[in-house]
């Protein structure tokens, strides 16, 4: 993500060039009603509606009546180049919007007639998903003003989902292009209305903490319980390949036999991600395989942790004598959960 000093300097060099004017004759209008907490409302890219919950974009308008209350959109063939927000047609902020590379920069005036500068943002995008947002809460009209407010989001994805969202703040000294620290939160759970913050600060040196139960019901559903153990195994796999990179994941494969049934003992071919839980413990998700006992099952035992970097586990399962023996046979039963130790 840019640096808040970047930032900062092109919202400056911005302000000093002073083109605040839309005289150009091809841009086509949009409209749209009112949203809040929202840069440039209807058309947002950010997630922060989500983060604070129960904010709507609003709606697209085709034909607004007069006076009018929301934003009016300008556009450059499809690229948007600005949104003016209107309280009864009287300009109330607008904000030009300028794209290099990855990046999407806006920067927000207040009032029309005297623009004020008032705050600026950046979003940094892969294709069409954000990577990351910054925004600076205001623009230092006096030099006696040092401190700038920074909010800072980062996304993180599971294939095309979108598991957590990591917001930070800070305050930016514009003097000397100092940023100090204040606090950050992780948000790893969507609970249909908003996203919900895990009540764990995430320091820069602490664990990362991947959400372990969105990945289980992603291998729920694709679990099916007359898979073959070479269906079953590759799928686990699959699923575990979409979560986010973690330094510190571990796999375990493991077979063995127990009598925890003593009328109906069973082998348990299992499969095991583990990960750090935010409380210094560990979650674990697990793909269990349970088959009937026989004189060939009833010696089986193996056990095998892995950490990134060593050997791919799925080929050292393939090679196991324990999938030898097991993958012609009929799986009893196939459980899925995660856990924390």
């Amino acid at each position: 993500m840019i640096s808040t000093k970047e930032l900062f300097n092109k919202y400056k060099a911005f302000v000093e060039r002073g083109e605040f004017v839309l005289e150009d004759k091809d841009y086509v209008l949009k409209y749209a009603s009112g949203s809040d907490y929202l840069e440039i409302g209807y058309y947002s890219l950010s997630k922060t509606d989500l983060l604070v919950g129960g904010v709507k974009r609003g709606r697209s308008i085709k034909k607004p009546k007069r006076p009018f209350n929301g934003y009016e959109y300008y556009f450059l063939e499809d690229r948007l180049v600005a949104a003016k927000e209107l309280s009864a047609d009287h300009t109330v902020s607008i904000t030009f919007l300028e794209y290099e590379g990855d990046y999407c920069f806006g920067y927000m005036l207040y009032g029309f007639d005297d623009p004020e500068p008032s705050i600026c943002f950046a979003y940094e995008m892969e294709g069409t998903r954000i990577k990351a947002f910054k925004r600076m809460d205001s623009y230092p009209l006096i030099e006696s003003w040092p401190d700038i407010d920074v909010w800072n989001e980062q996304y993180s994805y599971s294939g095309d989902e979108l598991i957590s969202i990591d917001h930070s703040q800070s305050l930016f000294d514009h003097k000397n292009g100092s940023e100090r620290f204040l606090s950050d939160t992780r948000c790893d759970y969507f609970d249909g209305k908003k996203w919900v913050p895990s009540g764990n600060a995430v320091k820069e040196t602490d664990h990362v903490i991947d959400n372990q139960k969105k990945l289980c019901k992603k291998l729920e559903k694709k679990i099916k319980q007359d898979m073959s153990l070479d269906q079953a195994i590759e799928t686990f796999f699959n699923v575990v390949s979409e979560a986010r990179p973690n330094k510190e994941e571990m796999l375990l494969y493991e077979v063995e036999c127990y009598p925890f049934d003593k009328d109906s003992p069973a082998c348990y071919f299992c499969l095991v991600r583990q990960t750090p839980s935010p409380d210094g413990e560990f979650y674990q998700m697990h793909l269990e395989l349970q088959y009937d006992v026989c004189d060939e099952v009833s010696s089986l035992s193996e056990c095998e942790w892995h950490e990134p970097g060593d050997e791919d586990l799925f080929k050292y399962v393939k090679k196991s004598e324990a999938y030898k023996v097991l993958k012609d046979k009929k799986i009893r039963k196939i459980s899925v959960w995660v856990d924390e130790t």
